[in-house]
């Protein structure tokens, strides 16, 4: 069996460049990184101790780390994760990594020295870093898998199951310029990327589509929280010409938007409509009901289980990318502007 010697010896590096490669790997040069790798995987290297004195190398426990476990789409993701890693006979041991890539990259390192056998990643709209992605590949490659959920990735070599945010938001935003509406708002994540570069590419294409001018102050980024989302409806209907409809970032956005329109006197759709994407939890709600992009948060979650659990069956199999449909649901709070 392959020691840590054996590919320093092989990589042409220290020991404890080695280790850093697969506990700290965002703080190893990328072309020493790569070399530590292919050293390990043509000696077939594992680094971790504890899983590798279990019976088959596994746990049975994967680690889901999600930004915020509060949050409604997270925690739909990990019902559907937890239920299906149930079914196959493993428990996911939970971590909250606050959309902090740092934080996501001791998490990773932390789990895996207490052995779990894989990882489900759900990133933060913020997305994933080139340091988070150097730690994600080095695990593949000392043959750990990892899925990511909910999010597309531009890298090939890792798993992963999304959704067509940029499709779904050009239709919701379609459909506001159909029943009327000029001058519809943006109010998204701030430093925009990732997850929601996605939703301001669909509403920047289908303004233009539309031989819509794009105004730059009706495009707002704030922090996805209750208090400063009302400071950015408040920023919006303080212009000169202010917006008669407002796309949500999420449902977490949208609700902060009912409450700051209800505390306004701002009637939902009378005097300004409002639509929204993820739509998941906020369905209970019939006060109003809202219009919006369906997306199967749930099914996310269990088809990333899926992935994961085919990839501890097959390790060679091709990488798998999924990309699951979404649905629109026409209700209550979306009408032509007066």
């Amino acid at each position: 069996m392959a020691t840590i010697k054996d590919v320093a010896e092989r990589a042409q590096v220290a020991k404890s460049t080695v280790s850093y490669a697969f506990n700290k790997p965002h703080k190893v040069n990328a072309e020493t990184l790569e070399r530590i790798l292919a050293a390990a995987k043509e000696l077939n290297y594992q680094p971790n101790v504890f899983a590798q004195g279990l019976a088959g190398g596994k746990t049975q426990m994967v680690g889901l780390l999600a930004p915020d476990i509060r949050y409604p789409f997270n925690a739909n993701v990990a019902r559907g994760i937890e239920d299906k890693l149930r079914e196959a006979g493993y428990i996911a041991i939970t971590a909250s990594t606050d959309g902090d890539p740092d934080q996501t990259i001791t998490l990773l390192g932390q789990l895996r020295r207490r052995g779990v056998s894989g990882f489900i990643l759900v990133p933060s709209f913020y997305g994933i870093t080139r340091e988070l992605e150097r730690a994600m590949i080095a695990l593949r490659a000392s043959n750990v898998p990892i899925v990511i959920s909910g999010y597309h990735a531009d890298d090939e070599r890792i798993d992963q199951v999304s959704y067509r945010a940029q499709t779904g938001t050009r239709e919701l935003v379609n459909y506001l310029i159909k029943l009327g509406h000029r001058d519809i708002a943006y109010i998204g994540a701030r430093n925009t990327q990732a997850a929601a570069l996605d939703r301001l590419f669909g509403y920047q294409e289908s303004l233009f589509q539309n031989d819509l001018p794009l105004r730059p102050e009706l495009i707002v980024e704030t922090d996805v929280k209750p208090d400063q989302i009302k400071a950015a409806m408040g920023q919006l209907m303080a212009l000169s010409i202010p917006p008669t409809a407002i796309f949500a970032l999420n449902d977490v956005v949208a609700f902060a938007v009912l409450d700051f329109c209800q505390q306004k006197g701002l009637r939902v759709p009378e005097d300004i409509s409002l639509v929204t994407f993820d739509y998941q939890a906020l369905v209970q709600r019939e006060t109003p009901r809202l219009t919006g992009v369906v997306v199967p948060v749930y099914e996310v979650g269990r088809q990333s289980a899926e992935l994961l659990l085919n990839r501890f069956d097959n390790p060679d199999l091709p990488t798998q990318h999924v990309s699951l449909p979404y649905s629109f649901v026409e209700r209550d709070t979306a009408v032509a502007p007066k």
